[in-house]
């Protein structure tokens, strides 16, 4: 098993996502799962997404520390990335009830829906006309 982590790269918007992955094959096609990313990947197409691993490591500990080096508070609050908690700690456990960064994750989710709403209006026209 290869512990790795890597940066997927939105190449539209040139927007990112950092993530860990488990994996036997580091070059697999996986590209990651946080929520923004997943909603991201809906509006834009897989096809404009690339996953560059940035580190392979032989231990889960080691990968997970270094997820908690870079994916920091600045990444976290950068518009820049798709990341919505701190490495180590993953988007759902922030969600929970409880969590201290659970509003502000909230809003920064809701501000992508909000931005993206026009485009899954559409979406869902043109679907509904595709089935009819």
């Amino acid at each position: 098993m290869f512990y790795t982590i890597y940066e997927t790269t939105n190449n539209v918007n040139g927007k990112k996502y950092i993530g860990k992955h488990e994996t036997p094959d580091p070059d697999d096609d996986y590209i990651g799962s946080g929520i923004l990313l997943q909603n991201a990947i809906v509006k834009y197409g897989r096809e404009n997404f690339s996953k560059k691993v940035l580190f392979v490591f032989d231990t889960r500990q080691e990968m997970n520390e270094k997820e908690i080096e870079l994916v920091n508070i600045d990444v976290v609050k950068s518009d820049e990335y798709y990341n919505i908690a701190l490495g180590g700690q993953g988007g759902n456990l922030v969600l929970k009830e409880g969590h201290p960064k659970r509003e502000e994750t909230l809003k920064k989710i809701k501000k992508t829906q909000s931005e993206n709403s026009e485009f899954y209006r559409e979406k869902a026209k043109c679907s509904t006309q595709k089935d009819r």
